[in-house]
């Protein structure tokens, strides 16, 4: 009897403990977002740059070689903040937006494509977000 109930006790310790850590594993995951550049245009992406809004400088540029078009670049596991992004395509048009929250356990997504916007620019930037199953997407501007 006296072995029952400790085996009880430290199975139900394990389990808290174990719940515990999980939990932490869980909430760490959700601190990070997820972030993929759609190139959809005519012209290949060649410099893409990543940085929080409250930095002063853009960093260096994310991209190894150019971004052709049709392919993707994805960035994981960034903390939690508010960033701004800014690509320079082949024709040296560069593309800025700022201010982007981006809240951890969520993935977002910025679609360079060719459509004509406004002001009569040949590509515009087009945000979406995907959050627990829900999905936001506006489109937002063109080329400088």
């Amino acid at each position: 009897m006296n072995n029952l109930v400790l085996g009880m006790i430290f199975a139900l310790i394990f389990m808290v403990g174990f719940g515990d850590y999980v939990n932490g594993c869980l909430e760490e995951e959700a601190q990070h977002v997820t972030f993929v550049l759609r190139n959809q245009s005519s012209v290949s992406i060649k410099a893409f740059y990543f940085s929080p809004s409250s930095s002063t400088s853009w960093g260096s540029n994310q991209l190894s070689s150019n971004l052709p078009p049709g392919y993707t670049f994805t960035l994981r596991n960034i903390p939690e903040n508010v960033y701004d992004i800014m690509l320079i395509d082949a024709l040296n048009y560069s593309y800025t937006l700022y201010d982007w929250p981006m809240y951890g356990g969520n993935t977002y997504t910025l679609n360079f494509t060719d459509k004509k916007d406004a002001d009569g620019g040949e590509r515009v930037l087009e945000k979406s977000e995907e959050r627990t199953g829900t999905s936001f997407a506006g489109r937002l501007f063109s080329n400088d």
